[in-house]
């Protein structure tokens, strides 16, 4: 990107707009991690009103030629970093087809000019489909991650049309052609208080439906009682021993927890304490459907004005809220987080989550770290179960190239 014209703002290619809407190049972050992968706002539209919803309700779309500048945008940002990602969501992406089918080839194309890839995911309800999209998704080598709750009843529960209607059986219908496509897709299932005691019901749903890799994430920290927690850890409890049973069968199922917790144990090292978990507002930010840039797709931006990074659009890149994501480290969260059993699995939590729950990104709810221990006493049982078992899958998938303290492989 060259600089040119006030504030070193670069007139777009092939297209003069309102001076408001230059591509910036002092919007480029220069200090710091490179940018390699952004999460892009198509769109805040979604045809479902699912109550645990975080995005702003509004009906914004970003415009093609904001979506063209971001992928601009992302391939100076990226430095000599050659792979890049491009998450497309929202609302639901799908909304906005008509740009993506635009949208991607011109970013394959420009990125190829600078000796990149770019690599697109989406994440989607999957409630809408057709071939046309199958057929672009398989010329285009792109990406599913579906948002799925579980069996129908929970499905339906939350995620729902406006009018109440529940969502799974358009997701059901659809899901066959998605998994057919991208059998490794994951099912992103939320679960929450009055929903963890079909946690177990609907891991084998969702291996019925044909998933390879799922992952349970809970929601609404402070809603979670010593009742729901109980009910969580004994649902766990009961997927980690149908887990040892396809893994003793030869059959690997990624889940979210245990597939991270095997890895971290088989690799035998500590978690540095405080290390940001993620990476948001380090080598990946989120750009919104007017061009703002947020640490990531979590962020809200209703109250939350002072975490915006800035402007793809805009000089002055916010390095002060960026350090504060990327430093967080911190005397207090040390001393109690230093001995916790599930720091191998957590290490702190998710920032943006914590912010919410807790109004700082230095705290996590106190809730979410009881979730996390029940979690790790879980993993840690499943582990070092197929461990002693030198179960050949399990081996395989995580000790291939981990040492074993004495040094057995």
């Amino acid at each position: 990107m060259s600089a040119g014209g006030k504030d070193g703002c670069e007139v777009r290619e092939s297209r003069r707009l309102k001076p408001d809407k230059l591509l910036c190049s002092d919007s480029l972050p220069v200090v710091g991690m490179a940018i390699s992968s952004i999460d892009l706002d198509v769109t805040v539209r979604c045809n479902l009103a699912c109550d645990y919803c975080f995005k702003e309700k509004n009906d914004a779309d970003m415009s093609l030629e904001t979506a063209q500048d971001a992928i601009c945008w992302l391939i100076f940002a990226s430095q000599n970093a050659r792979r890049l990602l491009v998450s497309l969501i929202g609302g639901e992406p799908l909304l906005r087809f008509d740009l993506i089918k635009k949208l991607v080839p011109f970013a394959k194309r420009r990125a190829y000019q600078h000796n990149k890839a770019i690599h697109f995911g989406i994440t989607t309800n999957g409630t809408i489909m057709s071939d046309e999209i199958i057929e672009f998704w398989r010329k285009w080598g792109i990406g599913f991650h579906t948002s799925i709750d579980g069996v129908p009843v929970v499905h339906d529960r939350h995620r729902h049309f406006r009018n109440g209607m529940g969502s799974s059986h358009l997701l059901e219908r659809n899901l066959p052609r998605i998994l057919e496509l991208r059998p490794q897709t994951t099912a992103r299932a939320t679960v929450l208080p009055d929903t963890v005691e079909y946690l177990s019901q609907s891991f084998e749903y969702l291996l019925g439906l044909g998933y390879g890799s799922v992952a349970f994430v809970p929601g609404a920290l402070p809603e979670w009682d010593g009742r729901a927690r109980e009910e969580f850890g004994r649902q766990f409890e009961i997927i980690s021993n149908r887990m040892t049973e396809h893994f003793r069968e030869g059959r690997y199922i990624r889940v979210k927890y245990f597939d991270e917790g095997c890895k971290a144990l088989a690799s035998g090292k500590k978690p540095r304490l405080g290390d940001p978990v993620c990476g948001a507002g380090r080598g990946m930010v989120l750009i919104d459907v007017n061009g703002d840039i947020w640490p990531c797709h979590r962020w809200s931006k209703r109250t939350e004005k002072e975490w915006r990074l800035g402007s793809i659009y805009e000089p002055n890149f916010n390095y002060s809220a960026r350090s504060a994501i990327t430093e967080h480290r911190t005397a207090e969260r040390m001393e109690r987080c230093r001995d916790c059993e599930a720091l191998f699995l957590c290490s702190g939590g998710c920032p943006a989550e914590d912010l919410e729950d807790t109004g700082s990104i230095f705290e996590r709810h106190r809730r979410g770290c009881d979730l996390m221990v029940t979690l790790a006493e879980r993993v840690i049982r499943f582990h070092d179960k197929l461990l002693a078992e030198r179960n050949p899958l399990f081996m395989k998938t995580y000790y291939k190239t981990a040492k074993r303290k004495g040094g057995d492989k």
